[in-house]
């Protein structure tokens, strides 16, 4: 804030899955993954398939791929792997990513192969499943990707981000009335709700069995909440 000083009775951290307010209040993080989102914003098709209004999510050896049309006409298309994978792979230059879009089944219907690889100008950002512990202490809550970060595939990460907010407000305004307890018991209800989210991060990726590859592997076997 320009190097104002702000004086606060509770913090809230919002600040996304680096927890940056929490983190510097002696919080603990964790990681699950190194998952990375690679995504471009590639041209409209001509065929009804690929002007579909609909989102669609497509598994491959080397992670799943997301795609969804946007307002203009264009459509996001998103490969999520692991770290190490990018790299093995090469998948930071367009023309390796193109080709993995292009071995898929019904991902690659819905864009234009008009351009290939030339098309593509790629953003990376990270995407891993996170959390914060404790994700509460005396003036302070995690709220969101700051408390627990889910995989994208769980479609989870606005409705937490709500429900988290509400609740952590409900645990600062009872910490405030002199209940001393309510933001450790917001702490935990937080833990239980990332315990919850491994045990069925796992049985969707198990459900998928065709890939016998490290990405898939290493979600098919239960996680240890840290």
């Amino acid at each position: 804030m320009g190097g104002e000083a702000v004086r606060a009775r509770y913090l809230i951290d919002a600040t996304g899955s680096g927890a940056a307010v929490a983190r510097r209040l002696g919080a603990a993080g964790s990681r699950d993954d190194r998952r990375i989102a690679l995504a471009a914003r590639l041209p409209p098709g001509d065929s009804p398939r690929r002007s579909s209004r609909t989102s669609l999510v497509e598994s491959a050896a080397l992670g799943w791929w997301y795609t969804a049309p946007l307002p203009d006409g264009t459509s996001v298309v998103m490969l999520m792997t692991d770290a190490d994978l990018v790299a093995e792979h090469a998948l930071r230059r367009p023309e390796n990513w193109w080709d993995g879009l292009m071995a898929t089944t019904h991902a690659r219907t819905r864009v234009t192969h008009d351009g290939g690889p030339a098309t593509v100008r790629l953003r990376v950002a990270s995407a891993v499943t996170s959390r914060v512990h404790p994700s509460a202490g005396p003036g302070w809550a995690a709220v969101g990707d700051a408390a627990t970060a889910a995989d994208p595939i769980a479609g989870r990460g606005i409705l937490t981000a709500l429900a988290t907010g509400v609740t952590a407000a409900e645990a600062v305004a009872a910490d405030a009335a002199g209940d001393r307890g309510a933001l450790g018991r917001y702490a935990e209800r937080v833990r239980a709700i990332h315990t919850e989210y491994l045990r069925a991060r796992m049985l969707c990726y198990r459900a998928e069995d065709r890939w016998d590859t490290r990405f898939w592997s290493r979600r098919r076997s239960r996680s240890r909440d840290r």
